[in-house]
């Protein structure tokens, strides 16, 4: 099955970095129940459901938003369409800009993030307006499991694309000299932290003070094999 994500540009940048294989969203919890793993024979999770308070299961249908095992997630992140003889989509070096092509050949996706021109004669639309043929990313559901938000650990903050200090300071004195490794903060914050930031601004309803449940959702990025 394929269904659509929101995505925001610093998750756009990181999946096509290489440097992210794992999303987190928020469970849109029913009120005064809770979600709880149904372990098959094998004892791996099978589904979903929801209990109430005491821990007894509820006959409440569990909403699967994210898709299950094998499915495909077609990203929507900020885009804009314009006429295909509109534009000489090329970066100085002359390599094409990233676009989708319309169905008709007449128009052309692009996208905000990586988009180092003038955003002038256009203006970027909402991901939540994409058309399924404008998205450039696709992922492959390889793991999805729910669990409440603090049981994320620094491994999960790198799949989640975030590096700890000392991760940087090694890399850029390897690149550029320790001398230059040592502009960065005296007080060195781990990927978890980078991480807790990142989602308390996005989520702030939701934050990791209060702890929610959420989805964890493992993938692989699929390279122009929908095509």
């Amino acid at each position: 099955m394929k269904r659509s994500l929101i995505v925001c540009d610093r998750e756009v940048q990181a999946i096509l970095a290489g440097t992210k294989s794992q999303i987190i969203r928020p469970v849109k919890i029913k009120n005064g129940l809770r979600p709880f793993n149904i372990i098959s024979d094998d004892r791996k999770v099978h589904d979903y459901g929801w209990a109430d308070e005491s821990g007894d299961p509820v006959d409440v249908p569990f909403d699967h938003s994210f898709g299950k095992l094998g499915d495909i997630l077609y990203l929507k992140e900020t885009f804009s369409i314009v006429p295909a003889s509109a534009y000489k989509l090329s970066r100085d070096n002359g390599e094409p800009v990233p676009h989708q092509v319309s169905p008709d050949g007449l128009f052309w996706a692009i996208y905000r993030e990586g988009w180092v021109r003038s955003a002038s004669g256009f203006k970027w639309r909402s991901p939540a307006c994409m058309p399924r043929w404008a998205s450039r990313i696709q992922l492959e559901i390889q793991d999805i499991r729910i669990n409440k938000l603090n049981y994320l650990t620094s491994s999960d903050a790198k799949l989640e694309g975030f590096l700890d200090d000392q991760d940087l300071f090694k890399y850029l004195s390897y690149i550029r000299g320790e001398q230059a490794a040592r502009a960065l903060p005296i007080r060195l914050r781990s990927a978890k932290e980078y991480f807790i930031e990142f989602w308390n601004g996005k989520y702030p309803d939701v934050s990791w003070k209060k702890n929610p449940w959420v989805w964890t959702i493992s993938f692989r990025r699929l390279h122009n094999e929908l095509a």
